[in-house]
């Protein structure tokens, strides 16, 4: 095995788990804006006049505020076709 195909196959692998990790987090910016526009999930600072929520929390779900805009903003790209 030669540095260059060694390199190359790091290459390649790299490429196919960042495709791995855009389309998951293509998913799961789908599922934050679908659970949002429904209610699913608490919006801002908890009201004090409701101390408990229904509605989990970003940090309930384990969810960063910057991968759920993260999601959201590549979920909100239109989907090409793959060639």
């Amino acid at each position: 095995m030669t540095p260059t195909t060694t390199v190359r196959e790091g290459v390649n692998a790299w490429r196919d788990a960042a495709e791995i990790r855009i389309r998951a987090e293509y998913r799961l910016g789908k599922m934050l804006a679908s659970a949002k526009a429904h209610g699913g999930i608490a919006e801002g600072r908890p009201k004090l006049s409701s101390p408990t929520t229904v509605s989990p929390t970003l940090a309930e779900l384990g969810v960063s505020r910057d991968l759920s805009s993260r999601a959201q903003a590549i979920a909100s790209l239109p989907k090409e076709p793959r060639t």
